[in-house]
């Protein structure tokens, strides 16, 4: 059983993740700040305290989802990097035993 790992396409998801969360982190802001608009124009209302609760609690959610998909982009990128490491480290030493038969 072998296990094959194409390095570059997997460093390559990584960065389109990265891409794609950057995105989602501007569309999350923008909705957000709209969230604190609209509560700073209900000031006294009780609705106002109810969407800046709201609106923290979703900033503290979307914040963590966000971490954590951008801690795994960085851990295949890891990945991606050691089977890089590995494959030169393996051509090398085969190159060298081919020399020394």
């Amino acid at each position: 059983m072998s296990i094959d790992m194409n390095w570059a396409e997997v460093s390559s998801v990584a960065s389109n993740i990265r891409e794609q969360t950057q995105a989602v982190i501007s569309r999350l802001n923008a909705g957000l700040e709209d969230v604190g608009s609209t509560a700073a124009e209900t000031t006294g209302l009780h609705t106002s305290a109810a969407l800046m609760s709201c609106q923290d609690a979703w900033a503290r959610e979307l914040g963590d989802l966000v971490r954590r998909t951008m801690i795994a982009a960085d851990k295949l990128d890891d990945s991606a990097m050691s089977t890089e490491q590995a494959e030169t480290e393996n051509t090398l030493a085969a190159q060298a035993l081919q020399g020394l038969l």
